[in-house]
């Protein structure tokens, strides 16, 4: 059952332990929930604590109280997972940095900075790479800056180099939250920089606006003999299109056939599309997309040629024929809905509105986070 997990055949071992006809020992059950939370079989998942809790009668073993926890992280049950979390007698390294990870990937990114913090404070066990990792991601995407600085001051008390996952982790950190200088300070602190360390930092430079810059470092990226691959290229035009590059962009999306072994994908057209209808060249994105993006308009395309309609004043009615398909998001919907609403076409805002309600189509409500400033980590 365990060789059947680890080669992909998730199902297989599910149908293997459903069969097996002796008591499962820790070893397969953990086996066996490796494979619920691949599959996010919840229910099984479950099925699979209670015989734990039946069966071993109090006795706790710690790698497998770690996959249960691992497994309704990865299943959504965060609130379950945290409550199991709270109730082990003991945890070590893997399991804060479970609780912290899928905090992280399950949205709530505020409780994945406390656990951290808790965890760094309490000294019961000692973050390792993947722990720092997640609880940077966690700070990227909420863009808490002080707390990012928080856990960079603890990797330096610690004495944790910054090379690695962990360095381009940091530099994704600052980059999300807007501080390049200390992207590019840590990007120096790098003994190898690598593709990704490149990559990240070129798409730093893109998000925040300094296109010319992320140019810049393309260009010196390859004179320092790094190839770069469908990531760099996706960075650059991403850059281009922030900044209205329009004939940088182009230019980079022609040098992808030409003169690099990468062909561009549809996210590259994509990009490329987005950046013409954020230059107001309307018609032109739409030729572009209709003459050579393969498949033609996809959702994201659809909704990044909608919000240009939108930033340049078009008419909401010129824009109808954008809809006729899937969006990206519900934010789109709402955008166009409101475009109607605004030019007086009620009956266009109303069909809107209930091709959202029929597809299920929610807009995400926005939120806002608080990053107080923390004291810095003491040994």
């Amino acid at each position: 059952m365990a060789g059947l997990a680890r080669n992909g055949r998730i199902a297989e071992a599910i149908a293997v332990f459903s069969r097996m006809d002796l008591e499962p020992n820790p070893v397969t059950l953990v086996a066996v929930l490796s494979a619920c939370s691949r599959l996010r079989a919840l229910q099984l998942g479950k099925s699979v604590h209670g015989h734990r809790l039946r069966t071993t009668h109090g006795d706790r073993n710690i790698i497998l109280d770690n996959a249960i926890m691992e497994m309704y992280m990865r299943c959504g049950a965060t609130d379950t997972a945290r409550h199991m979390f709270t109730i082990m007698t003991h945890r070590d390294v893997f399991s804060w940095t479970t609780a912290i990870s899928g905090c992280t990937r399950n949205g709530r990114p505020d409780e994945a900075i406390s656990v951290f913090r808790a965890m760094v404070l309490c000294g019961e066990a000692v973050p390792n790479e993947a722990t720092l990792v997640s609880v940077l991601g966690a700070c990227a995407s909420m863009a808490a800056l002080s707390s990012g600085k928080w856990v960079h001051s603890y990797m330096d008390m610690a004495g944790v180099g910054v090379g690695g996952i962990a360095g381009n982790a940091l530099m994704n950190m600052y980059a999300k939250c807007g501080d390049m200088a200390s992207a590019l300070e840590v990007f120096h602190e790098l003994p190898e920089k690598d593709l990704t360390a490149w990559c990240t930092l070129i798409g730093g430079m893109a998000l925040n606006g300094l296109g010319k810059h992320a140019i810049k470092l393309f260009s010196l990226m390859i004179r320092h003999g790094v190839q770069p691959d469908g990531v760099a290229f996706l960075a650059v035009l991403s850059a281009c299109r922030h900044a209205g590059l329009v004939d940088q962009g182009l230019l980079f999306l022609s040098a992808m056939g030409r003169a690099s072994c990468v062909s561009p994908e549809k996210q590259h057209y994509g990009c490329v599309a987005d950046m013409l209808g954020r230059a107001g060249m309307l018609e032109e994105a739409e030729a572009f997309v209709a003459e050579i993006m393969p498949g033609g308009l996809d959702g994201a395309v659809r909704s990044a040629l909608l919000n240009a309609c939108k930033i340049h004043g078009r008419e909401a009615k010129g824009c109808k024929h954008l809809v006729d398909g899937e969006l990206a998001a519900g934010g789109t919907y709402a955008l166009l809905c409101n475009a109607f609403a605004g030019a007086g076409d009620w009956s266009l805002a109303v069909g809107v509105r209930d091709a959202m309600r029929r597809k299920g189509v929610k807009k995400a409500v926005g939120c806002s986070w608080l990053d107080p400033p923390l004291e810095q980590p003491t040994a």
